[in-house]
């Protein structure tokens, strides 16, 4: 269900999509031939804490002989995302990513998956993210110096695009389309 705008205030009842109101769930990928596919089953996401994503879109400009801007290029897309979760939870999730890619020969850090976000409240309908092509390119963890806080691992993903409710920032026309595929599960 898309969301649907102006939010009238109170016809809402106040509702905003926050933390609470999102689920996470990463399903492993492969590419063969240009195509991606899922490889295993989904496994949904417990235990994380925060989920930040980026996106953006820096158009090039070219000179010619001029001393001014002549033109500009579509420009190139970049795509990351964090992920920071309880130490324990990431050991579940590494452990996913790892006995996925030892089929292929792969560590949990080559493993591709795929994250998706659905945030979702009863007024809003739903919003749906999807990470395509990730890997986890850092991992930072351990416990803080006198501390008996839980342990947490912040994860630097290295995303190839990220599709809201479908929709990327470019579209891109090519014989295989976009770089992995949009999962349903």
């Amino acid at each position: 269900m898309p969301l649907i705008l102006p939010l009238n205030y109170p016809d809402n009842d106040g509702e905003q999509f926050s933390r609470t109101s999102v689920t996470l769930s990463a399903v492993a990928t492969a590419t063969r031939a240009g195509v991606t596919h899922q490889i295993a089953q989904a496994m949904r996401i417990e235990g994380w804490i925060e989920w930040k994503y980026k996106r953006s879109l820096k158009p090039g400009k070219s000179w010619n002989n001029k001393a001014t801007p002549q033109a500009r290029t579509r420009g190139k897309a970049e795509f990351s995302s964090t992920l920071t979760m309880q130490h324990t939870s990431w050991i579940i999730l590494e452990d996913y990513l790892y006995a996925t890619g030892a089929l292929s020969n792969r560590g949990s850090f080559e493993q591709s998956f795929q994250l998706t976000a659905i945030a979702s409240e009863f007024n809003l309908g739903q919003v749906r993210w999807d990470a395509i092509g990730c890997r986890v390119s850092d991992e930072d963890g351990g416990p803080g110096k006198d501390s008996d806080e839980q342990m947490e691992a912040a994860l630097q993903l290295d995303v190839m695009n990220i599709f809201r409710d479908g929709k990327g920032i470019v579209r891109e026309n090519t014989p295989f389309g976009q770089a992995g595929v949009i999962l349903t599960f």
